[in-house]
């Protein structure tokens, strides 16, 4: 099947499209013949491809490492810094070229990395044991790079250091993690907004399945996490978010100051605040507290009928895009920059609204702070923009 990907929202600077001239609030193809500034990767006729970063606006093909498959990325809104190979290695990009740092044996295996707004750097690293889950953090990419690029041996001393030195108030290596968290469950996914970070985990507790979302972050995040905070839950360690224990979890979703988790059963959950400290709130997300999970009712206001089953959700920074199972997209929250694709003159809508310019096209959805892509039948196959990331 041949995809295609429509981009909205912010091009002030054509970060979508040269021959645009400012915001797109509508949806705009983005074929391989365009010249596409913005930050974010493709995949098309099995290899990688650059558009924007700091270089040139032109698709640039990227050379991967030789008998090796990427499928993790990471960066910043500087364009692509690297990627995880299926084995767990890291591999940095330099000159439209990903390089494999360190060598198997002699250094850590990596299963998940994540980025926060401070440059904080959050990576989950595979165990010996399956059912275990560890995440160290860092201060910054650079700081994360060099502590990868120490031998295993040092390493190992180097993280217990760090966690001793942090509780004892001493100084640390710059290259060290800040800290290190581990938990039951099997890592599945790790995401992160302007101010926190989501885990996915999951266990198997005699033959029965259970998902677990951990919220933490900067201390004034605890309105973002989805769960209550106190002097023994505080915001900068990993918490679960019990509004939905017992629930399976297939997605996580985190932009902005929101968090959004679908189930297996299709339903949707949000939770955080679409625009802090200016009183705009999306209607499936009011609540009695900050820290209140929300079942979202996706329903057209012109159509009557249940809530919507939801295939796919990802979340910008104040606004949140899903795909439904029968491949329409619905839209809601921050719109200052057309980045809900409506092409409306409204800067917030509360509600769910429809593009239906793709209307039972649609694939899948990935969001940039200020900008959505959509994946629809006929095209190619979009990774995304600042934060925003997809496998392929």
């Amino acid at each position: 099947m041949a995809q295609q990907v429509w981009a909205f929202g912010l091009n002030s600077h054509e970060q979508i499209a040269l021959s645009k001239a400012g915001d797109l609030v509508t949806p705009h193809c983005m074929d391989a013949g365009d010249n596409i500034g913005v930050l974010y990767a493709v995949k098309r006729d099995g290899h990688l491809y650059h558009y924007g970063g700091m270089t040139g606006r032109h698709a640039r093909k990227l050379t991967s490492p030789r008998n090796c498959t990427i499928t993790k990325f990471f960066g910043t809104h500087d364009g692509l810094r690297g990627g995880i190979t299926e084995l767990g290695q890291l591999a940095l990009l330099e000159n439209d070229t990903f390089t494999l740092q360190g060598s198997l044996g002699t250094c850590p295996l990596l299963a998940d990395i994540a980025l926060i707004n401070s440059g904080h750097v959050a990576a989950v690293i595979l165990t010996s044991r399956v059912e275990n889950w560890e995440v160290l953090e860092f201060h910054n990419v650079t700081s994360f790079i060099d502590w990868y690029n120490t031998p295993i041996s040092e390493a190992t001393h180097v993280v217990n250091l760090a966690i001793t030195s942090s509780t004892a108030g001493e100084s640390r290596p710059i290259s060290t993690p800040l800290v290190s968290h581990k938990g039951n469950g099997r890592h599945i996914q790790l995401v992160a907004s302007s101010t926190c970070f989501a885990l996915l985990t999951e266990s198997n507790d005699r033959g029965v399945v259970r998902s677990t979302i951990y919220t933490w972050g900067e201390a004034r995040s605890h309105s973002a996490l989805g769960r209550s905070v106190d002097e023994h839950n505080p915001p900068t360690s990993p918490g679960s978010v019990s509004a939905l224990e017992g629930l399976r979890i297939s997605k996580i979703a985190s932009g902005g100051y929101m968090s959004a988790a679908l189930t297996e059963d299709r339903d949707l959950y949000l939770w955080g605040q679409a625009q802090p400290g200016r009183g705009l709130l999306i209607d499936d997300m009011r609540a009695h507290n900050d820290d209140d999970v929300k079942l979202a009712n996706v329903i057209s206001p012109s159509e009557q009928g249940d809530t919507m089953d939801i295939r796919d959700v990802a979340v910008g920074n104040g606004h949140v895009v899903v795909i439904t199972q029968d491949r329409r997209v619905f839209v809601a929250g921050s719109n200052t920059n057309g980045q809900l694709g409506t092409g409306d003159a409204e800067a917030f809508v509360p509600y769910w609204k429809e593009i239906n310019l793709l209307r039972e096209i649609a694939l899948g959805v990935v969001c940039g702070d200020k900008t959505t892509y959509v994946e629809t039948i006929r095209g190619h196959i979009a990774l995304g923009s600042g934060h925003a990331e997809a496998n392929v």
